[in-house]
């Protein structure tokens, strides 16, 4: 159904639509959503707790999610009705559901707030320093402030709805901050005092993990090169010719992959059908790449892959596809812009590229809530990887790298809009990498240990032979 959508949707926007087409692809959809009704109601009679859940919005039990979250854990929800907030915190302690009526300043503020970090260092950093510490700290005393007596843990998962999905809670303020001076190094930011990660809807953090994974490794996939096909009919030919290529895209995904032992797919290997087939296979998937983000229907948002000649498939990957990957991945790194942005719904979050990855039963997505530093995202990310390998959890493992760097920044790199794009979405826990490089080193030095204590074993019998000769 989506498929034929997609072409009706491509048609539309080509600028010549061909209306017999349309019509004859209006019909299919109607007869195929004819079946998707009819198993739809064999599903309702026969598995009606599974419809229930999925269909009639039952949801799941407060009992189920609080054992899915550690003593150390708190849910902290926001929803939004008329001028009112609700605000929903869970823990082992029990379950508080409190409401404000916050002012209108607090809805003009995003988006002033989101341009003071996403626009970078400007020539007027004093007033942009200004501007960011002002809103950063309404934010807190409005969304945190309040609830702080029901928060005292040390992990705090973040579902946010509306205006607040595209906000990286781990740049609030919790002290308002006077000077006009911009130090933004040293300032006192939220995630000094938890480690965040994000949900779209509760029930992300209950999708079950995954045992049947092939390769207990990481597949990287970094096309690089985004070239047009010029024999295609600009019509039928949807790619886009004017992206840049992205040299250290793949210069990072190599130094995963050493770091990791992982499998590298670059370039003409890294084209939409190599991914498709690949990717189900690996524990951690890493794509870099550009993204493409379709305001009107986010699910045909698309990552760009490399443009390899193919009868069947265009090298751009919907949302809607995405979907329909049956993945046995553990957690999917986005390194790509603007993965974690997307068109919000209430009471469902933001439909974006990284969710997609959700419903093909990945469990855990890092992703970026603007374009990222090509430089300081893959020292980020490469921090990241190196603290998964030592048996840090998911999340903690950007936290810890984020604060690090931070902490090791100048003064100009300190910006937000260099460390906060990250989000960490879903579950989070230790994820076991096996690298066969790492294990072969490993050998190779016990090997040469004991090889060394063989000789050191042996020049001591000689020289004791050689004293009792002597003797």
């Amino acid at each position: 159904i989506m498929g034929y959508k997609k072409l009706i949707y491509d048609q539309e926007i080509s600028g010549k639509p061909n209306s017999a087409k349309i019509a004859l692809w209006n019909a299919e959809i109607f007869k195929l959503e004819r079946l998707l009704e009819a198993h739809l109601e064999q599903i309702r009679k026969n598995y009606p707790a599974y419809y229930a859940r999925k269909y009639e919005g039952k949801g799941i039990d407060i009992g189920s999610l609080q054992n899915a979250l550690t003593p150390d854990e708190s849910i902290i929800e926001y929803t939004f009705t008329d001028s009112t907030l609700y605000v929903f915190i869970l823990n082992h302690q029990g379950l508080k559901i409190m409401r404000q009526r916050p002012k209108p300043s607090l809805y003009t503020a995003v988006p002033k707030f989101l341009t003071a970090i996403q626009s970078g260092l400007t020539i007027d950093a004093s007033s942009q320093f200004q501007t960011f510490t002002r809103h950063a700290s309404l934010f807190y005393d409005v969304l945190i402030k309040p609830y702080r007596n029901f928060l005292k843990c040390h992990k705090l998962i973040v579902i946010p709805e509306g205006i607040l999905s595209h906000l990286p809670f781990e740049a609030f303020l919790s002290q308002k901050v006077e000077g006009k001076i911009p130090e933004y190094r040293n300032l006192p930011y939220l995630m000094n005092n938890y480690c965040i990660r994000y949900a779209y809807v509760a029930t992300n953090l209950l999708i079950p993990e995954k045992k049947n994974v092939k390769n207990d490794k990481v597949a990287a996939f970094a096309p690089v090169v985004f070239r047009s096909n010029s024999h295609v009919p600009s019509q039928m030919n949807l790619y886009p010719d004017s992206l840049p290529e992205l040299p250290y895209s793949l210069e990072e995904t190599r130094k995963v992959v050493r770091m990791t032992g992982g499998d590298l797919f670059e370039r003409e290997n890294a084209s939409e059908a190599s991914f498709k087939k690949m990717s189900s296979d690996y524990k951690i998937i890493h794509l870099a790449t550009h993204t493409w983000i379709d305001t009107l229907n986010p699910f045909f948002s698309k990552f760009v892959m490399y443009n390899q000649p193919d009868s069947i498939e265009d090298n751009l990957i919907s949302m809607y596809e995405i979907t329909n990957l049956n993945l046995q991945s553990s957690l999917v790194v986005l390194n790509s812009c603007n993965s974690g942005i997307g068109n919000t719904m209430s009471g469902e979050g933001v439909f974006n590229l990284a969710r997609g990855f959700f419903y093909a039963g990945v469990p855990a997505v890092m992703a970026t809530l603007w374009e990222v530093d090509d430089n300081i995202g893959s020292d980020i990310v490469q921090r990241f990887y190196k603290k998964l390998m030592k048996g840090v959890p998911a999340d903690e493992a950007l936290w810890e790298s984020r604060k690090e760097y931070l902490q090791q920044s100048d003064r100009l790199k300190a910006h937000p809009y260099f460390w906060s794009p990250y989000a960490f979405i879903g579950q989070s826990k230790v994820i076991e990498i096996k690298n066969p490089a790492r294990w072969y080193r490993l050998m190779l030095l016990a090997t040469g240990i004991i090889t060394l204590a063989g000789l050191l074993l042996g020049i001591m019998r000689y020289n004791r032979k050689r004293i009792n000769r002597a003797v």
